[in-house]
């Protein structure tokens, strides 16, 4: 668990790939019925980060639609000046 005394939330890290296998059973197994998360990639070999937000739980099979995700990049997670955030803009699509 992360905390600091200026984030007005609690973060437990549920997954992590190196430690827990990169395939999409093993996320499901440790991320299903959470609720929101938040998901941090760092690049390999650099200082870039990706990442996102999905404020619905991840089990299920049946459709799921929000305009509340969202997916971010950072070229140097260092300046946070140098992030750039995408948000869904057409809620017509599905998947």
């Amino acid at each position: 668990m992360y905390t600091n005394s200026n984030i007005p939330y609690e973060f437990n890290l549920i997954f992590r790939g190196s430690w827990d296998s990169f395939d999409a059973i093993s996320f499901h197994n440790k991320c299903d019925n959470k609720g929101a998360t938040i998901i941090v990639i760092k690049i390999k070999n650099s200082n870039q980060s990706i990442g996102g937000y999905n404020p619905l739980d991840w089990s299920g099979l049946e459709q799921k639609i929000t305009s509340d995700s969202f997916i971010f990049s950072f070229k140097d997670y260092d300046n946070i000046s140098s992030g750039k955030i995408s948000r869904m803009n057409n809620n017509n699509y599905q998947c």
